[in-house]
């Protein structure tokens, strides 16, 4: 047993620590879909693409075997700093931060914590407040439940503060990177860092031995233009588009089944890897700029878990609603994800094996269906729609590896 005194000192030195793991999927898609990273990370069935015969050029299949989530990570730990815990971390994987770089070296996190027992001061590059890992999904697919669940690192700076024994405040404000917003350049985190306005969140959780709740909100503001040419005169842009999200969750825990469940209704989220965007006005020649207005979308999941020795079987069920949006102009462009979805819906059950803590082997089959339709300019709404499937199947293997302590 270590006295006192030794535990004292043995938390002034400095530690080392490295974990990863070594992960392959393959999989089948019964049908061409909105994706990335190879197929990795498949979202939605793509609409029909009809060709000169009428045929349909995205209903063929697509199947692949992919290494590129294999990550590695180290984890320090210094001495204390102005009284607090102080620890970093370095993650990173192959699969870089767009398709052309797949399996290129990519930062996924690189953060300092500061832990004073209350109050934690992280700063660095990690998952958004708005991807809560007590919430994750067990779902071996890289899109960990999206379009329905959000999936999105930045930088930031994070406080969180303990107001009692089970209720916690978080407060965030970050700025975006690999994961960002669609604009007129396309996907593009300048849209977002342009504006001079950080990512500013709130939440508050609560936890108990075996419930884990809470809701929050975020704030977000993106620049479109810096500028527009208009009859030879170059002009200023200085509109911003507004939007908010905010959240509510739910998960229950205890030996025998893991339940998760999550609402979100926000703006413009496809920086969260979730349906969403704004639109544009067309030039107003009289004040010699535009006007912008989000898209609202809804979205929910549920996750079960039931583990049962080595096994675990698991189902997730998502649905995500386009509800338009509220412009008061005649809109001249769109910028986001496909606004020709009405919705989207999945259910995915799947099993795990489990035979040491170190691997384990997910069998997934997962059905989605995208309803597509004529999107009206004037309310942002989808009608006469029309749905389109995919199935997929997939089978993911996984070894992890985590080291002891290192301390010097």
């Amino acid at each position: 047993m270590i006295g006192p005194r030794l535990k004292a000192q043995d938390e002034k030195r400095f530690g080392l620590e490295a974990y990863g793991w070594v992960s392959g999927m393959y999989f089948y898609d019964t049908r061409q879909t909105s994706s990335a990273r190879e197929g990795l990370l498949s979202y939605y069935p793509l609409n029909q693409r009809l060709d000169a015969n009428g045929k349909d050029i995205n209903a063929r299949p697509n199947s692949n075997l992919n290494f590129a989530t294999s990550r590695v990570g180290m984890r320090f730990y210094t001495p204390d700093l102005f009284g607090a815990k102080t620890a970093g971390n370095i993650e990173a994987d192959f699969s870089g931060q767009s398709d052309p770089n797949i399996y290129v070296f990519r930062l996924r996190q690189a953060h300092i914590t500061l832990d004073w027992e209350r109050t934690r001061l992280l700063i660095g590059h990690t998952w958004t407040p708005f991807f809560i890992l007590e919430m994750m999904p067990s779902v071996q697919d890289l899109h960990n439940g999206g379009p329905f669940h959000p999936f999105s690192r930045n930088n930031q700076i994070r406080l969180e503060q303990m107001l009692s024994n089970s209720i916690k405040m978080q407060l965030a404000a970050g700025f975006q990177r690999d994961y960002a917003s669609i604009g007129i350049n396309g996907r593009d985190p300048f849209n977002q860092i342009s504006s001079n306005i950080p990512e500013m969140s709130m939440f508050f959780h609560y936890k108990s031995s075996n419930w884990f709740a809470g809701l929050g909100g975020e704030y977000k503001a993106l620049k479109p233009r810096h500028s527009y040419s208009h009859l030879g005169e170059t002009l200023v842009q200085n509109a911003l588009v507004h939007s908010y999200i905010t959240t509510a969750f739910l998960n229950y825990k205890n030996e025998s089944i893991d339940i998760k469940f999550q609402g979100i209704y926000g703006q413009n989220m496809n920086n969260h890897m979730m349906l969403g965007g704004f639109v544009e006005s067309i030039f107003d020649p009289v004040s010699k700029t535009f006007s912008y207005s989000p898209t609202n979308t809804a979205s929910a999941w549920l996750d079960v878990l039931y583990p049962l020795n080595n096994y675990r079987f698991g189902l997730f069920m998502g649905y995500t609603q386009n509800l338009g949006h509220s412009a008061g102009f005649d809109v001249g462009q769109y910028y986001g994800t496909d606004k020709d979805i009405a919705n989207v819906y999945r259910v995915a059950p799947r099993m795990e094996i489990h035979p040491s803590p170190s691997y384990f082997i997910t069998l997934q089959a997962e059905y989605t269906q995208a309803n597509y339709g004529d999107w009206q300019s004037k309310t942002g709404e989808v009608i006469d729609i029309k749905g389109i499937e995919n199935y997929r199947l997939s089978f993911a293997f996984t070894y992890k590896f985590n080291t002891p302590r290192l301390r010097y």
